[in-house]
């Protein structure tokens, strides 16, 4: 009598037939390798650790339909981890914590809050975020095991001894299994926009208590005075990447905009991007709301865009006139947008690429209000948070001075080619100096503009050193633009480029810096 194949065993039938074709179409990506094996410019190991990263890689011919195909292999065959993906018992996705020492990381935490009260006098908060991972430990399938949670733990313990303010926003964000489900994606490390937005409420309020006499407006913070939209089926997270669509579904893709008027500004200087107008135009970006794409983009980074060394709002019409330097990481994405309806000025680094200047000359250069670091546990172990330049400030840190070395006003006039894009003026500087440049006023003499550019320029490599954007409708109110910033030590001939608008698109455009000041650090 024959046996029926049961539904398992026609489905591995299934897949290994798709991976035989799939392993058809991609034979490029092991025929080079094997060639060096067989013929022993090769080991074994090398040709199958080249052989993994060809699969891994984009060269990979319908990548994401393996990837689709694994996991719902795996899910029909009851997995629970696959690719250091944990399924967890109420199906939502996350991976495991290794145990770390927080030591260094500590350290650094509590070296740039000591600088900041004894240099600067400048408040500063610890702001731990979750991870996704519950702290009553209900979470991961038996036998899995994850320390994120006493990774924090430690940190905070360490940061409070030394007295560094803290707040911890896992007991109403990540407290239970029920909360992760509420406030996280599914397929994704990161909360969704109710997670954020408490974070939102929460740090508001936090400094409310730092700074009562300032006028932080906690009406703001008000879920009634936020509209929230969804897109079904849209958002396929950082872990569902790696396990495939069938594995645990896919996540709506959620996003706030606030019920009030807005009109301000943010800059990306890494990309030349000024984006000024209301709070969408501003913050949210358009080509994840249009076009579901699970495997080439990261919906997430519809607020900002994604992780950038800086970014800068501005909003002249808020009700908070408090300078605010936020030190993150990608978890801040969404707050920081929400932020910028408060505070006049929020600054946004990001250790992990910023590198014009270390986060404590920045500070130092800026003068903050308030600086806040907030961190979820995965990004402990990012080298980045283990140094923010404080030793590296204080050793070199001299009496010198600013001295004036230029100050008249600089034309960045139409000319003959009205179609020029990179109509600018220059003005050579020296290598390995610091040098600081403000000007009261910008004169358009030409065309319709929203801001301008001013960029450090190396000549020889045509190259973009660093730059900044300034948009009208904030600095012209403020009645002051200023930028301080570093010449890198080279050979190279290095210039000043003040723009007739932004960096590209300075056709049909003329202006005038008023009372152009270049300062020089000596």
């Amino acid at each position: 009598m024959k046996r029926k194949k049961d539904g398992k065993g026609l489905l591995t039938i299934a897949v290994l037939t798709c991976i035989g074709i799939l392993s058809v179409v991609n034979l490029e990506l092991v025929k080079d390798p094997f060639t060096k094996c067989i013929t022993k410019k090769e080991s074994f190991s090398d040709f199958v650790e080249q052989v993994e990263k060809n699969y891994t890689s984009d060269k990979f011919i319908m990548k994401s339909y393996f990837i689709n195909l694994n996991g719902l292999f795996a899910r029909a065959t009851g997995r629970r981890t696959l690719n250091e993906v944990v399924r967890c018992k109420n199906g939502i996705l996350t991976q495991t914590c290794d145990k770390m020492n927080v030591g260094k990381l500590s350290e650094s935490i509590i070296q740039l809050s000591e600088y900041l009260e004894t240099n600067e006098d400048i408040p500063f908060l610890y702001i731990q975020f979750p991870y996704k991972e519950d702290l009553n430990g209900e979470l991961f399938p038996e036998g899995i095991d994850s320390y994120a949670n006493q990774n924090a733990d430690d940190l905070l313990v360490s940061l409070e001894s030394k007295k560094v303010r803290t707040l911890d926003l896992r007991p109403e964000l990540s407290q239970t299994t029920e909360m992760l489900e509420q406030y996280f994606y599914r397929t994704d490390h990161h909360w969704n926009s109710d997670g954020a937005f408490v974070a939102f409420q929460r740090i508001t309020a936090e400094m409310k208590k730092m700074f009562p006499n300032n006028n932080i407006d906690l009406n703001y913070t008000q879920d009634e005075k936020w509209s929230k939209h969804e897109l079904a089926n849209w958002f396929l997270g950082s872990r569902g990447k790696r396990v495939g669509c069938a594995f645990t579904g896919v996540d709506p893709l959620t996003w706030r905009t606030p019920c009030f008027e807005t009109n301000m500004s943010c800059s990306i200087p890494k990309h030349s991007d000024l984006f000024c107008g209301d709070f969408a135009n501003a913050n949210i970006r358009t080509q994840y709301i249009e076009k579901r794409d699970y495997f080439d983009e990261n919906a997430y980074c519809v607020y900002i865009g994604g992780d950038y060394p800086l970014v800068q709002h501005r909003n002249v019409n808020a009700p908070s006139n408090l300078r605010v330097l936020i030190l993150k990481d990608s978890y801040m994405l969404p707050v920081q947008s929400f932020f910028s309806t408060i505070f006049q000025e929020v600054d946004v680094i990001d250790p992990r690429y910023f590198k014009e200047c270390t986060v404590a000359e920045y500070i130092n250069w800026t003068k903050p209000d308030v600086v806040l670091l907030g961190l979820n546990p995965d990004a402990f172990w990012g080298k980045a948070y283990e140094d923010f330049g404080v030793t590296k400030l204080t050793e070199e840190k001299t009496e010198g001075k600013y001295h004036v070395i230029q100050q008249n006003d600089v034309k960045v006039e139409l000319g003959d080619n009205k179609k020029d894009n990179y109509n600018y003026t220059i003005v050579p500087l020296e290598a390995n100096r610091t040098y600081r440049v403000s000007f009261n006023h910008i004169d358009v003499l030409d065309g319709n503009l929203d801001g301008v550019q001013v960029v450090l320029y190396d000549r020889e490599k045509k190259d973009v050193i660093s730059c900044r954007l300034f948009d009208f409708q904030y600095y012209e109110n403020l009645g002051k633009y200023m930028w301080t910033f570093k010449t890198p030590e080279t050979e190279d001939k290095l210039e000043l480029l003040f723009y007739a608008g932004k960096w590209g698109s300075t056709a049909g455009t003329g202006v005038a810096y008023r009372n152009v000041v270049l300062e020089k650090y000596m």
